[in-house]
């Protein structure tokens, strides 16, 4: 099954000519032209990667680091160009940063910089917020480059990123003014930056319109519609989802205990985890919390429960130890996450999941094939659900081999390179159709 195709309209549905060329790009243009060339099927191609990595190291820097590994495991000439936020500290520099969001020329110079030695045949974008910013996409789309950008969350649509506000799911800007997350000051508290972020949102969505041969990568289906509701083009929006190494099956016989891994924060449920976890504690049913963040200080004041430990940040390879040592991975978020690495992760190791079911989550657990779904802060219908976990030892261990099939059959390293080499191949494939179509 081809992941990617599934999406109304089919590959070809629109012209891929992008909007109007500035006269400085169409210099550069003209250069890569000359030089770029069409790999064969299954031939080695010239790929450039390009991200604005964060502060706080992420789950999309992973995903970039581990998606340019394979590739050129593959045998691409792979490419990573990245760009990072260290020198935005003081006033001058945020003020400068706020002031190119949505254009940085000088970005688009840096970027010709390392496209034209390279001659890439695809241009593959991930996070560009805030200092690649959509001027520098379109530069790509100007020079002649099969351009595509993965959508890992919600920032072009939601100056949060998340969707997600005073703890609650909002979806206020979706499809229409994006006038209440500047006034509630969705990014970091700030109304400035609230705009700010807002109207790069605004930008890259133009972008999309004026270009339809960019093409993005949602995750998930639950992802793409809501890029969709928002009036993003539905025939530019393909979906490949993440992947991760594989970390082998976990124990044949597991412990009596559940596990999150994950930042503490309010989003992802680690305090209801606290409110339930009293109620185990008779049937000798653990709680392990591996991660640090804000809400740990608040759990730790109420008193942590005598069946649950906080393990902070552990090595990975400690981490998934444990996974593979758990009866499920727990994962109650309140928000709508994008593609958790550490669920694939728990699927590579045979190891079932409990998630909300809620967003793209509902989408990836399969209840009663490799997991459970329960509500978001449904006390019952969790406890339930770690209690078969822990008691059902048969059931569980079929759900666990039911997830590791599902990781074989569509995570795995190769089928995901698979999926980004069809992808690239129907992108250059389109560029030459238009080629042909502006000679006649």
């Amino acid at each position: 099954m081809r992941l990617w195709r599934h999406w109304p309209g089919g590959l070809r549905s629109r012209a891929s000519r992008p909007g109007p060329m500035p006269q400085s790009a169409r210099r550069i243009a003209i250069l890569c032209r000359r030089s770029s060339r069409t790999p064969m099927k299954g031939a080695a191609m010239r790929i450039l990667i390009a991200h604005n990595r964060y502060q706080q190291r992420g789950g999309e820097d992973t995903v970039v680091e581990v998606e340019a590994a394979n590739l050129r495991q593959a045998g691409h000439d792979v490419k990573v160009w990245l760009v990072d936020n260290d020198g935005i500290s003081g006033l001058a520099s945020k003020m400068n940063a706020a002031l190119q969001a949505t254009k940085s020329p000088a970005m688009q110079r840096l970027f010709d910089t390392v496209a034209l030695p390279f001659k890439p045949d695809i241009v593959h974008f991930h996070n560009i917020f805030p200092r690649i910013t959509p001027s520098v996409v379109e530069h790509a789309l100007h020079m002649g480059l099969p351009t595509l950008l993965t959508l890992h969350n919600f920032r072009f649509i939601c100056a949060g990123a998340m969707l997600m506000r005073d703890g609650a799911i909002c979806e206020q800007c979706v499809g229409k003014s994006r006038i209440p997350a500047v006034l509630h000051g969705c990014y970091r508290g700030s109304r400035l930056g609230s705009a700010i972020t807002a109207r790069m949102g605004l930008a890259f969505k133009a972008v999309c319109n004026r270009n339809p041969g960019l093409r993005l990568i949602a995750l998930t289906q639950f992802a793409r519609s809501r890029f969709i509701a928002d009036d993003f083009p539905a025939d530019q929006i393909l979906i490949k989802p993440n992947t991760v190494e594989d970390l082998g099956v976990g124990d044949p016989v597991r412990d009596r205990k559940v596990v999150f891994v994950g930042r503490c924060s309010p989003e992802k449920g680690v305090d209801f985890l606290m409110r339930i976890a009293p109620r185990l504690l008779d049937q000798d049913i653990g709680i392990d919390v591996i991660g640090d963040g804000p809400a740990l200080g608040e759990i730790r004041r109420n008193g942590v429960p005598e069946n649950v430990r906080l393990l902070g940040h552990m090595p990975r390879e400690e981490v998934i130890a444990r996974i593979k040592r758990a009866a499920a991975v727990v994962m109650p978020s309140r928000w709508y996450e994008g593609f958790p690495m550490v669920l694939l992760e728990t699927y590579s190791t045979g190891t079932p999941v409990i998630a909300s079911r809620l967003g793209s989550l509902a989408e990836l657990v399969h209840p009663e094939k490799t997991g459970w779904t329960v509500d978001v802060d449904d006390e019952e219908g969790w406890i339930r659900a770690i209690q078969q976990a822990c008691n059902n030892r048969d059931n569980t261990s079929m759900l666990g081999r039911n997830a590791r099939q599902l990781y074989e059959s569509q995570y795995d390293r190769i089928r995901n390179v698979v999926l980004i080499e069809e992808i690239y191949q129907s992108m250059l494939r389109l560029r030459n159709d238009q080629r042909s179509r502006n000679r006649i």
